[in-house]
């Protein structure tokens, strides 16, 4: 018998059968519910109008919106490109935590965080040989962190 063949064989007659639920996902309460919140054909048609009715009015105030977005355009070019490129960054999580906090409470991101970071160390020299002279101390660590974990993996799959 080929490999094919057995493959359907096993396509038509799985040796593995899963029972079927006894269990309800959804209680039939649920069910009703859905189907009471569905759309039915006089609904819809309504809601066709109030959409032709804004779409008439947007092509309408076509040439307001034309000069409103230029306007924006001109006010966004004031402002400096954002990378697309994305950086994964693993860090401890104590650290992590307090970043996240620190962020939620004062309605930041962690992005706009490390840039202000960045920006501030830039125009404070000492405080930026600090920050590489710490930055330096946790690689040293972390390393020495990795090496250690590769060697229990490695002894232990001896």
């Amino acid at each position: 018998m080929s490999l094919i063949d057995k493959i359907k064989r096993e396509h038509e007659s799985p040796t593995v059968k899963v029972p079927p639920r006894q269990d309800n996902l959804i209680s039939p309460t649920e069910v009703e519910a859905i189907k009471s919140e569905v759309i039915t054909e006089k609904e819809v048609e309504p809601m066709k109008s109030e959409v032709l009715f804004d779409q008439h009015n947007f092509y309408q105030h076509e040439s307001l919106d034309a000069s409103l977005v230029s306007s924006l355009e001109k006010e966004l070019k004031n402002f400096p490109a954002v990378c697309n490129k994305k950086i994964g960054v693993r860090i401890e999580e104590e650290i992590y935590e307090g970043i996240r906090d620190l962020c939620y409470n004062n309605g930041i991101t962690v992005e706009t965080l490390l840039e202000a970071y960045f920006t501030l160390c830039k125009s404070q020299p000492r405080l930026l040989e600090k920050i590489i002279k710490e930055a330096q101390a946790r690689i040293k660590r972390r390393t020495r962190a990795g090496n250690i974990r590769s060697l229990i993996t490695k002894t232990k799959n001896l």
